[in-house]
């Protein structure tokens, strides 16, 4: 669960809001750090702001076919059968189970190569590339 109140607070105020993905889990009345998943918290995090867009940077061109082709499409969907089909591995999963998360509450997720030169700043600026999930 999100708590997205603090985030929303320091995004009126202009503030960029950084997130550590750790989680706290309250068991037999103590409470322990857990230290989730990013990806997986940045889904959730988008899905509770009800953001538009959600990037992932990673180290690949986007998600790729069996034929190791770049998929510049795919809906939540095809995301799971990629997941289940096996052709989705890794570290891929859970960026696409994030991405199917956030395309649920209506955020379309880019997943980019980000070591190419500014490659935020083109997504955000609307240029292609990548592999956009959407519900």
């Amino acid at each position: 669960r999100v708590d997205a109140r603090p985030l929303e607070e320091l995004l009126r105020a202009g503030r960029l809001p950084v997130v550590a993905p750790i989680a706290i889990e309250l068991a037999s009345g103590a409470a322990r750090l857990l230290n989730t998943n990013a990806d997986t918290a940045a889904g959730e995090i988008a899905a509770a702001l009800g953001a538009s867009q959600l990037v992932f940077l990673t180290d690949v061109e986007g998600v790729l076919d069996a034929d190791r082709r770049l998929l510049p499409r795919l809906s939540a969907v095809e995301a799971r059968a990629l997941i289940a089909s096996g052709v989705a591995a890794g570290g891929m999963i859970p960026k696409l189970e994030a991405a199917v998360r956030a395309a649920s509450a209506g955020c379309a997720t880019r997943i980019v190569d980000g070591t190419k030169p500014g490659a935020l700043a083109a997504v955000l600026s609307g240029a292609s590339g990548g592999t956009t999930v959407e519900a």
